[in-house]
């Protein structure tokens, strides 16, 4: 599992579903990290930094940090992945707005004017790791 620490020292973290083998995997250049999104076909995590307006990615491992957009985001908060483009929500201006998740070029945003926007999530079955097993 993975999650954001907005301790004293902002961090992503990681461990196993047991609690086990716990460690930060982005632990620098980091003030607050929002929002996680897995990317199950580049073994890669995504975030935002509402601190550094940044949008960022690194290795499940931690391993290969890369920033896809530096600056500009005003308050980014949640963010998900779909094939070759990232997603994020706006909390100030209650908007989604949109990237390719490996260049940050062919930037949109779609105005929904819904409020405070926290999180999003794309179903899709091409999305997930594995098979579904129904119970």
């Amino acid at each position: 599992m993975f999650w954001t620490d907005l301790g004293k020292s902002a961090a992503i973290e990681r461990a196993g579903m047991d609690g086990s083998q716990r460690v930060a995997i982005v632990g620098h250049n980091t003030t607050w990290p929002n929002g996680l999104a897995l990317d199950y076909l580049d073994d890669r995590i995504y975030w935002v930094d509402a601190g550094t307006h940044a949008l960022e990615s690194c290795s499940l491992d931690g391993k290969d940090r890369k920033v896809i957009i530096r600056s500009g985001l005003q308050h980014p908060f949640g963010v998900t992945v779909f094939e070759s483009t990232v997603y994020w929500t706006d909390w100030d201006t209650g908007s989604i707005h949109y990237a390719d998740k490996v260049t940050g070029l062919s930037q949109g945003h779609l105005d929904l004017n819904f409020g405070h926007i926290l999180d999003l999530k794309i179903f899709h079955r091409h999305r997930t790791a594995g098979e579904l097993t129904r119970i």
